[in-house]
């Protein structure tokens, strides 16, 4: 079996001229680089070099190993050079996002990542939270940020941005500004997430701790069906204020006052605990600089 090593001493030697170059190239001695292409050849049964001639000048059967040597050598030195380069470690990102990071902070992480890792193709998946962990656990992506609402031991969790809700509805239901208790609040159609929603199950657990049940409920895991439902005047729900400011502005959007005030939803990257030591980390770290939910929607 031929190693890279005598590959190695073979390629100097055509490429130098001469044995004693390439022995000077590689540090050897010229019996050792010698020594190589004898194994070479025996393992072959057949001669590399013709040496009726003077100089380093191939049979060839030489010539036709030389370019295979090429080749293989080439495809070894790239395989080094991308399990240690992190900027080419990972060839493609699979990145899970929520409907709200998609139209917030996303496209600023897609540039900023592009810009640092040029080699990396990001290919993004919008799900519900719960799908989204899913594919996690089965390992159809790579890094996913969602509400932190999910805890498994084969996970990294790590902290990113909250988002901070209001109750909200149309001005033409509940005049803006208008104070609400969580019993009044109650005898109005809810506009919430499933419960594939990370954040539709934090609402869920939070009435459940304050014993609040409404007497209408409208399920929708779509955050922009959700804000048009709420728009259009058919309950109350809770909406980022610092997102849909322009929506309140405009009037066709006003504030509940209500005590105590919705829940903040803490968002987390996570990724599987196998991947701690390659570049996901490094991702991670780029979406807690940028995950953000203190802007107005990409729309």
């Amino acid at each position: 079996m031929i190693t890279f090593k005598q590959m190695d001493a073979f390629i100097w030697i055509v490429k130098c001229g001469s044995f004693e170059a390439a022995a000077t190239r590689l540090s050897m001695s010229q019996s050792a680089i010698s020594k190589r292409i004898h194994e070479i050849e025996e393992t072959f049964s057949l001669p590399l070099f013709d040496r009726s001639q003077r100089g380093a000048r191939l049979t060839e059967k030489g010539r036709e190993l030389y370019e295979l040597c090429l080749d293989l050598a080439g495809r070894r030195d790239m395989l080094i050079k991308r399990m240690s380069d992190s900027q080419v470690l990972m060839t493609r990102l699979r990145l899970g996002v929520t409907e709200l990071s998609a139209l917030t902070w996303l496209p600023s992480f897609v540039e900023e990542v592009r810009g640092l890792y040029p080699k990396v193709q990001i290919e993004p998946f919008i799900n519900t939270s719960a799908r989204l962990f899913d594919s996690l656990i089965s390992d159809a992506v790579d890094f996913i940020v969602i509400p932190d609402v999910y805890s498994d031991t084969r996970v990294v969790s790590i902290p990113l941005d909250k988002l901070e809700n209001v109750w909200m509805c149309s001005p033409l239901l509940i005049p803006h500004g208008t104070p609400l208790s969580l019993d009044a609040l109650s005898q109005n159609t809810f506009l919430t997430q499933g419960k594939e929603s990370g954040i539709g199950l934090i609402y869920q657990r939070y009435f459940s701790s304050k014993n609040v049940f409404f007497n209408k409920t409208l399920e929708c895991d779509n955050f922009v069906a959700q804000l048009s439902l709420a728009v259009a005047g058919l309950g109350i729900t809770y909406l980022p204020g610092k997102l849909v400011g322009n929506l309140v502005k405009n009037g066709k959007l006003g504030e509940v006052t209500l005590r105590p005030s919705p829940p903040n939803i803490r968002y987390a990257g996570m990724y599987l605990t196998d991947r701690a030591g390659g570049v996901i980390p490094e991702f991670v770290h780029i979406a807690q600089l940028l995950c953000r939910f203190d802007n107005s929607l990409i729309f």
